[in-house]
């Protein structure tokens, strides 16, 4: 709930809470899109992710998206030995190009291990 129930609520109804998430505006293809990006949600160590909505938009830049809502969900642990797992679907479908953009982040250093999650929700702009 904490990071996607916003989402869905504002990709559905366009109720938004500036304080719950992101808006932005993507121009994917031919296509414009209206973007709800939820708040990261961090569990473990008391860390800042990286703004990655910009990354996420450059990587979604080289798909082919047909004229549909699309969702994006980003998972990344960096477990207490310094290890880093990074999941990043599209569509609920592995995206490695999501993958590679997420591990291309300058990502915190703690001594205690973390996982950050975000979803966010693209919606065509309707003319």
């Amino acid at each position: 709930m904490q990071s996607d129930f916003y989402v869905l609520l504002a990709a559905c109804w366009y109720v938004t809470d500036d304080r719950k998430i992101q808006l932005a505006s993507w121009d994917i293809g031919v296509r414009s899109w209206d973007v709800f990006i939820g708040q990261p949600s961090v569990q473990g160590a008391e860390v800042a992710p990286p703004e990655i909505t910009a990354i996420l938009a450059e990587a979604m830049k080289n798909e082919s998206l047909n004229a549909e809502a699309h969702w994006v969900r980003v998972f990344y642990r960096r477990g207490d030995d310094g290890s880093v797992d990074v999941e990043t679907l599209l569509d609920n479908l592995p995206w490695p190009a999501g993958d590679r953009a997420m591990l291309s982040l300058a990502w915190p250093v703690a001594e205690q291990g973390y996982r950050v999650r975000v979803f966010a929700v693209l919606d065509i702009r309707d003319y």
